[in-house]
């Protein structure tokens, strides 16, 4: 089998996957914003700070739950899977461990900050929340590492849905933030149940050890791992909390109601980079050349996508923010402007971070994270006290833009591989123009706006030759695939 027919095929595994946790992500991404849109409007922006500051507070801290032993068990499984259950056995026991620790330190800290007690309690039970959820992806990593992304999507999918109905329940019934909080619990409890059962009878059934030997073994190689997730985590959430510490909770709440929007958007470069991972891992043990094909066109697709959603978004962004927050949430326009700047930049960042990770390049990945994350929290401390939320934005914005290009100018650099192929600069004109495009007419309908400014870049793109058959046929397939 020559290169061309090996891509070819990895292409079909890649959009298959890709299909599959699209459809998964865009029903789950859309039930989450739909609660959060609603309890918006229950909560007000103040209620809404103290729930999403809940969300980012215990993020800071389960992280430490995982320490890259998921990623870890993705990369060698896909590589050799009869160790399935080797590695969900001792996966599964090492991260009970792990996150009851996390959760400790949770209530800990939080106990010592001295917040309102209702923002404690809620942090209380997300808290417990998000440990289910850590056993639960404790699991489901053998989903990708098997690339079948349909259960992965299923989960998603369950998980978006139980948590919309029970949320809604919570809040019809007048329960408030505790409400919603205790919402969050049953959902991560039943996820977790689902994703057992799933594993177990599609999988593997883990076993269940402790193998000393095993487990210095995967601590020493997914440190490295954990430490960028640790990192990553730092300067995704630590601007919420500093916000929280230093504004209070209505900017809290304003900044997340644009910083939500923006996570919706960054389910596309996510669900691209888990279906990716493997593919690439496995390349770049069999096929320098088709590692470095598949690289470059992974790279070309996110800047097609990720730029003009970014420019279109800045336009229009006083027309979304009402609509789904409703006008008490104006302030969040400016923040949504600023921060999908730092969505588009993920597009890209996370092909480059997890290719690092394919060619066992943890420690570089760490060291450029690290260096993200002290730059996130130097600019909050310089710029919310001055800026507030807008500030919060702009130091995520530049910390992202430095960690992409570090990012990037390794993998040119050292892995001799050059990312950005010719057809960027065409990209770019296209978007360019459909901003002017979007311009013109964003005064009209914002559904009609978004479907003829999609017509128009494309029509463009083809047109100048900006994308060539073989990529319309690769967004065929992700689209149509289920």
């Amino acid at each position: 089998m020559d290169q061309e027919e090996v891509i070819i095929g990895a292409t079909k595994g890649v959009a298959k996957n890709t299909g599959a946790l699209l459809a998964g992500n865009i029903i789950s991404k859309f039930c989450s914003l739909a609660l959060l849109a609603i309890a918006a409007r229950y909560l007000g922006a103040a209620g809404l700070g103290k729930y999403t500051f809940a969300l980012s507070f215990t993020a800071l801290f389960i992280v430490l739950g995982d320490l890259g032993l998921n990623t870890l068990a993705i990369r060698e499984v896909a590589r050799d899977r009869f160790l399935i259950s080797k590695y969900l056995g001792n996966i599964a026991i090492l991260k009970t461990i792990l996150s009851a620790i996390a959760v400790g330190i949770i209530f800990l800290v939080i106990t010592l900050l001295n917040y309102p007690l209702d923002t404690t309690k809620i942090v209380y039970i997300i808290g417990i929340s998000v440990f289910f959820t850590s056993l639960s992806q404790a699991l489901r990593w053998c989903f990708q590492a098997f690339q079948k992304m349909e259960y992965e999507a299923l989960v998603n999918i369950a998980e978006g849905a139980i948590m919309l109905v029970i949320g809604l329940s919570a809040l019809y019934l007048g329960k408030g933030l505790i409400g919603l909080a205790w919402a969050y619990f049953l959902t991560s409890v039943i996820i977790f149940v689902f994703s057992f059962l799933i594993t177990v009878k599609k999988f593997a059934k883990p076993k269940f050890e402790i193998s000393w030997n095993f487990w210095k073994f995967l601590i020493r190689n997914s440190i490295p791992i954990g430490l960028t997730g640790i990192f990553s985590t730092i300067y995704l959430n630590i601007d919420t909390v500093m916000l929280s510490l230093m504004k209070g909770t209505e900017a809290v709440g304003w900044y997340n109601a644009g910083y939500k929007l923006v996570n919706f958007i960054k389910f596309i470069p996510t669900v691209f980079v888990l279906a990716t991972f493997p593919v690439i891992s496995s390349f770049f043990k069999t096929s320098i050349e088709s590692f470095r094909t598949v690289l470059r066109k992974s790279v070309q697709l996110m800047f097609l996508l990720a730029l003009p959603i970014a420019i279109g978004i800045t336009i229009l962004s006083s027309k979304i923010i009402p609509i789904i927050f409703g006008e008490g949430f104006l302030p969040a326009v400016f923040a949504l402007q600023i921060l999908i700047w730092a969505g588009a930049l993920a597009f890209l960042g996370g092909i480059a971070g997890n290719t690092l990770i394919a060619v066992n390049k943890q420690t570089i990945l760490v060291n450029i994270t690290l260096a993200g994350s002290l730059i996130n929290i130097i600019l909050n401390l310089i710029l919310i006290p001055r800026f507030s939320y807008a500030g919060a934005a702009i130091a995520i914005v530049i910390a992202e833009l430095a960690i992409t290009l570090l990012l990037f100018l390794y993998i040119y650099k050292n892995l001799k591989v050059n990312p950005f192929s010719k057809q960027i600069l065409k990209i770019l004109l296209a978007s360019l123009l459909m901003g002017g495009f979007v311009w013109f007419i964003k005064n009209y309908n914002l559904f009609l706006v978004i479907i003829s400014a999609v017509s128009f870049y494309f029509l463009i793109l083809i047109w100048i030759k900006g994308i060539s058959k073989k990529d319309l046929k690769l967004i065929k397939q992700i689209c149509h695939t289920r």
